[in-house]
């Protein structure tokens, strides 16, 4: 089954993954600021569909979706951490240079809170 929300956060990694080392600021990277703005929205925008989508599929498999704890509910906390993340970086040009280390984290935290009945219906679907 096919989830944008899980796409963009792939997009996301490999936007931190191939974006500019700079030798100048250590551990940093510098990042197309609008193309991730960009991701982040579309992100936000596809998750509730995403959400809903993987609910039904399990509710016509007969397949009882397993609710993520009160962590779920800080998804969009962590999304919004990353997008200021990104937003507050010293900004050249259209570049935002932000630490991968923080980015990376932050893109590992958004993943943990997504709802486990994507990652259920994926893997089901399989």
């Amino acid at each position: 089954m096919f989830f944008k929300s899980l796409e963009y956060i792939k997009e996301l990694e490999n936007c931190v993954n191939s974006s500019y080392s700079l030798p100048i600021f250590k551990g940093y990277v510098a990042i197309n600021k609008r193309g991730v703005e960009k991701i982040i929205d579309e992100l936000y925008a596809s998750l509730p569909v995403d959400v809903q989508r993987a609910r039904e599929y399990l509710k016509n498999n007969d397949i009882n979706p397993e609710h993520k704890d009160s962590k779920s509910t800080d998804l969009y906390g962590c999304i919004k951490n990353l997008a200021v993340l990104f937003d507050k970086g010293f900004e050249v040009m259209n570049l935002s240079i932000v630490s991968s280390a923080k980015a990376k984290e932050l893109i590992n935290k958004v993943i943990e809170n997504m709802p486990k009945e994507i990652f259920q219906a994926k893997k089901i679907d399989k």
